[in-house]
């Protein structure tokens, strides 16, 4: 009992085995295992964390969420529809303010200039007659004395809208338009002005005016004689022309002085392209062309006067009253207003 007794152990073969599958730094006893979160190369520094297993959340904070999110929602939609209902009363407001100015101005296509130029042209869609012929070649339902009336109507109105200084194609005054609408008239057998459309543009310091016209025209001797007076020595050329119905497609330009008057008046007035659009060939259009007296300027210039061409009411007035009685002071003015005596500008009707 005085000395200790040695125990013999043993070691089987089957845990040799699993003691060598192990690794060497847990060979020992007492070492501690790798965490279950952590890589064998985080645990030697050299891994990173592994993202720890979220919780799943329940029905009811899931909820939640979707309720918070639904409600900002809401409330930025909200807040959009309210930004944008303000800005368009802002453009409400604005498009309101312009559409006065634009009402207010008389270059604007519902301004005054436009709507005189309407007038204008409605006045003038059966052209100007003669004096000698207030009624035209055909019967008409006006009697003689108020197809004169009618005449000297459009005269005043021509005196009363253009400058006496406006320049009309190569003239100048309101007797050159006159003129114009008067040559064009009895030089066909017929007319008809139809207005298309209009565009007024520009500045309100100098406002333009465009019109875009068609005129239905009948030729006739009298065309020949005012627009070709030499072809009626070719009556092979005047036969192949004369009855057929042309349309004349026309472009007027309008200048206005500040009072509103017309500073210039223009005309391109298409006669060969009317004459191509009734069927004539470019042979026979370039043959009547050779004799034609018409301007570049579409301007039909002035005939000697003879038994067939009489003069205007005006130039009737004028030859038993004082010069002053044509200015377009007096045209403007009251029968009864005094004139005053000072050298004033006399426009002459032709």
């Amino acid at each position: 009992m005085g000395h200790q007794c040695a125990i013999p152990f043993r070691i089987s073969g089957g845990m040799l085995a699993r003691y060598a599958k192990e690794p060497s730094g847990a060979a020992e006893w007492g070492a501690p295992k790798t965490p279950p979160t952590l890589s064998v190369d985080s645990a030697r520094g050299g891994g990173t964390m592994e993202r720890p297993t979220r919780r799943p959340k329940s029905n009811s904070e899931r909820g939640k969420e979707f309720r918070a999110k639904r409600k900002k929602h809401e409330a930025e939609l909200e807040a959009a529809v309210y930004r944008l209902r303000a800005h368009i009363a802002e453009m409400e407001m604005t498009r309101t303010v312009y559409e006065r100015k634009a009402l207010q101005a008389r270059h604007n296509d519902t301004g005054s200039l436009p709507r005189l130029i309407r007038e204008y042209f409605s006045m003038f869609r059966f052209g100007l007659r003669n004096a000698d012929l207030p009624m035209g070649n055909k019967r008409s339902l006006l009697s003689s004395e108020a197809a004169l009336h009618k005449i000297k109507r459009q005269e005043l109105f021509l005196h009363q809208i253009i400058d006496n200084d406006a320049v009309v194609g190569e003239k100048l005054g309101p007797s050159a338009s006159i003129a114009q609408w008067r040559s064009y008239t009895i030089a066909h057998g017929s007319l008809r002005h139809e207005l298309e459309r209009m565009e007024a543009f520009g500045t309100a310091e100098e406002p333009i005016v465009v019109v875009y016209s068609s005129i239905y025209v009948r030729i006739s001797r009298d065309t020949f004689k005012y627009m070709f007076p030499k072809a009626l020595q070719r009556e092979d050329i005047v036969q192949r022309f004369v009855h057929r119905d042309v349309v004349y497609r026309a472009v007027f330009r309008f200048h206005f002085t500040p009072e509103g008057r017309i500073a210039f008046e223009g005309a391109d007035i298409g006669i060969i392209d009317g004459l191509r659009e009734a069927g004539f060939s470019a042979e026979e259009i370039a043959e009547l062309m050779e004799h034609t007296v018409v301007t570049s300027q579409s301007m039909i210039p002035d005939i000697e006067a003879d038994d067939s061409v009489e003069a205007s009411p005006l130039d009737r007035t004028a030859a038993v009253q004082s010069p002053k009685k044509l200015s377009v002071g007096f045209l403007l003015s009251h029968d009864d207003e005094e004139q005053p005596e000072h050298d004033e500008r006399v426009v002459e009707v032709p």
